[in-house]
């Protein structure tokens, strides 16, 4: 398979990408840093540097058999200002946006078969010891609502 990821630097990313390229499959990483996803990911990994928040050129992805989305900027490395959120926010839906858009620019049969688009389990917000699963309301929280959006 030929696939493209998102995010392949990052803690899901960057095992799936070895897992892939080690069963053979070709994989593009989308990055916003070519030379670290160079040292971080098989030299059989291809890299083109993307902006989370900016277009797509809609060649990246044709032809491709699946695309993985997985990036967003990480919420666990820094302190949660105004402008972190906003940050954090438009990495995720201005990204999946910016991906989808150029999905849908491509004529359907050059369209890749699969577009996965990750969410996070903040979607729920903190619910303590409730037990959730998918039909369960988003948290009120500012990553339920990054998830909401992000799933919209």
């Amino acid at each position: 398979m030929n696939l493209v990821i998102t995010g392949a630097t990052g803690l899901i990313g960057r095992p799936l990408a070895r897992a892939l390229v080690a069963a053979g499959h070709d994989v593009t990483a989308l990055t916003r840093n070519l030379a670290r996803a160079q040292r971080l990911l098989p030299a059989r990994c291809a890299g083109r540097e993307w902006t989370p928040t900016g277009a797509v050129a809609p060649d990246l992805l044709r032809g491709v058999d699946a695309v993985v989305h997985l990036a967003g900027e990480g919420v666990a490395d820094r302190r949660w200002t105004a402008e972190r959120k906003q940050t954090i926010r438009n990495s995720r839906v201005d990204g999946t946006r910016a991906l989808v858009d150029a999905l849908a620019s491509l004529p359907s049969n050059e369209r890749p078969r699969a577009f996965v688009s990750a969410s996070a389990i903040g979607y729920y917000g903190d619910r303590g010891d409730e037990e959730l699963d998918e039909r369960s309301s988003p948290g009120g929280d500012f990553l339920a609502e990054v998830c909401a959006a992000w799933e919209r």
